[in-house]
């Protein structure tokens, strides 16, 4: 039995690439300890020109998960659905 705490993988799968239009509110996703592997921090912003990777869905219905710059988002749907994809994926 593995009993490391769990870390975000290096490959994820990449659903969608864009670009930022304009700022947005995101919520970092970081690595705890063994009795709360992930956590989210506080609110804190993407800026706008950043590209960001859709990975999977968020934690609720109204969020998904996203890469930016090497580091992992939970970010509003709502913020994503209205930007063009940028690049090809896969």
């Amino acid at each position: 039995m593995n009993r490391k705490p769990l870390s975000m993988p290096d490959a994820v799968s990449i659903e969608m690439r864009f670009r930022l239009q304009e700022n947005i509110s995101a919520i970092e996703s970081t690595v705890g300890d063994s009795r709360r592997p992930l956590r989210r921090s506080a609110i804190s912003g993407i800026p706008r020109g950043a590209v960001l990777e859709v990975c999977r869905a968020g934690f609720n219905e109204r969020t998904t998960k996203v890469r930016c710059n090497g580091k992992f988002y939970f970010v509003f749907l709502r913020d994503v659905e209205r930007v063009e994809p940028i690049g090809n994926i896969g």
